[in-house]
């Protein structure tokens, strides 16, 4: 892989004790989100940009609780509810966003296992397009990160690199660090992202 040139504008995370402010959210819809759905919404509304074109969502597991549920409904019931079953799949979340906010982006959903929040960066940097990217994390403290990608200068430039050697493991804490500008690079999963100057 050729090393890859982005760069980030707006960026923003969630940890898992927060509540987002959802407030551009009516009451009644807002009482229908579940927490990985408030804080998806949350990050890909905080990070929109008016010139956006498309937006890359990442996710390990989606959101889990609810493909738990349907899982236990049906083995006790041999069928489940409809309106679970179609807030079940991997990108519910992020047409949720684009129902309430009339957005008409197209949206990518992407799920790679250990190497999902790599993989949908990838994407993002790679479709060479003004993307809005938000990566969720069932299970993590931090919830979600969300940031603007373009693929021309705007503010902070990143080069995202393949390491020779696979080392290192996954660290939320060095992404953020790395986006609030509190370190010049983060390694992990055999990947290095490092702020770089312009050119």
């Amino acid at each position: 892989m050729n090393d890859l040139t982005f760069y980030i504008d707006k960026f923003v995370y969630t940890e898992k004790e927060q509540e987002p402010d959802l407030g551009f959210v009516p009451a009644n819809i807002r009482r229908r989100f579940n927490l990985e759905d408030k804080h998806t919404v949350f990050s890909i509304n905080y990070c929109m940009r008016e010139d956006a074109e498309e937006i890359v969502f990442a996710s390990q597991y989606g959101c889990f609780d609810r493909l738990q549920k349907l899982t236990e409904q049906f083995k006790e019931m041999k069928e489940v509810s409809p309106a679970l079953f179609s807030t079940s799949v991997h990108n519910t979340s992020v047409g949720q966003y684009t129902l309430l906010t009339k957005k008409t982006l197209p949206s990518l959903a992407i799920s790679c296992g250990e190497e999902t929040f790599i993989q949908g960066l990838i994407t993002a940097i790679t479709t060479k397009k003004t993307v809005v990217y938000c990566f969720l994390d069932f299970f993590g403290d931090i919830k979600s990160i969300g940031f603007s990608i373009s693929p021309t200068q705007t503010s902070r430039k990143y080069v995202l690199k393949r390491n020779e050697t696979l080392d290192g493991t996954m660290d939320l804490r060095d992404i953020t660090g790395l986006f609030e500008g509190k370190t010049k690079k983060a390694v992990f999963g055999g990947y290095t992202i490092e702020e770089d100057s312009y050119d």
